[in-house]
């Protein structure tokens, strides 16, 4: 009930700010003609209706307004659109931890996380995979800046999923990278890996 007073009280105040905005319009009018009929000998307001003018300056100031709210609309629109750019140069060094964190923002989460990742991530994969078919067998232009977007979303999922299951990314590169050095050992000759951990056990 509250609300409808509350509406009600906008509309009447409204109404009256119309009244008189048309009532100073139509005043300011008829003040001009009556010195120019007085001045200059003329006689505009012996033909003046007072009905026709009050709907003119009516239309008037309804579009004023109309014109006034689309510019306050677009003046919004570009604040917005500049703080979601000045937001956008504060992300641009983040550690693994505020990324993850900044994902989960959108993220719903639910009973079926897992299998939600593993279809996301065939999904993100298969837009890739059109693109490059477009481009191979129907001459299409190469698009690097949907390939980034891709991969963005990529890592959006591996993230998720690897917070969903309790499994640090950082442990994830570090066990990929051990996986590959069992399975070609030959092309990490030259590295030394460190067990930090193991080391540190015996001090």
């Amino acid at each position: 009930m509250k609300n409808v007073f509350i509406w009600v009280a906008k509309l009447i105040l409204a109404m009256l700010v119309i009244v008189v905005a048309v009532a100073m319009f139509v005043g300011a009018e008829y003040v001009v003609l009556f010195m120019i009929d007085n001045i200059g000998g003329y006689s505009y307001l012996d033909n003046y209706d007072t009905k026709k003018h009050i709907a003119l300056w009516l239309l008037v100031f309804l579009v004023i307004q109309t014109v006034s709210k689309q510019m306050e609309d677009i003046k919004f629109s570009f604040k917005t659109k500049k703080s979601k750019l000045k937001n956008i140069k504060q992300y641009s060094n983040m550690n693994e931890l505020e990324y993850l964190n900044n994902c989960k923002r959108t993220w719903n989460s639910g009973d079926a996380n897992i299998e939600h990742c593993s279809y996301g991530l065939v999904t993100e994969s298969a837009e890739i995979m059109d693109m490059l078919k477009k481009h191979k067998f129907y001459g299409r232009d190469f698009n690097m800046v949907n390939l980034k977007e891709e991969i963005g979303d990529l890592l959006y999922y591996v993230h998720i999923l690897c917070d969903e299951i309790d499994y640090p990314i950082e442990q994830a590169r570090k066990d990929n990278i051990i996986k590959l050095q069992k399975r070609y050992p030959e092309k990490f000759e030259d590295v030394i890996i460190r067990d930090v951990e193991k080391e540190l056990s015996h001090i």
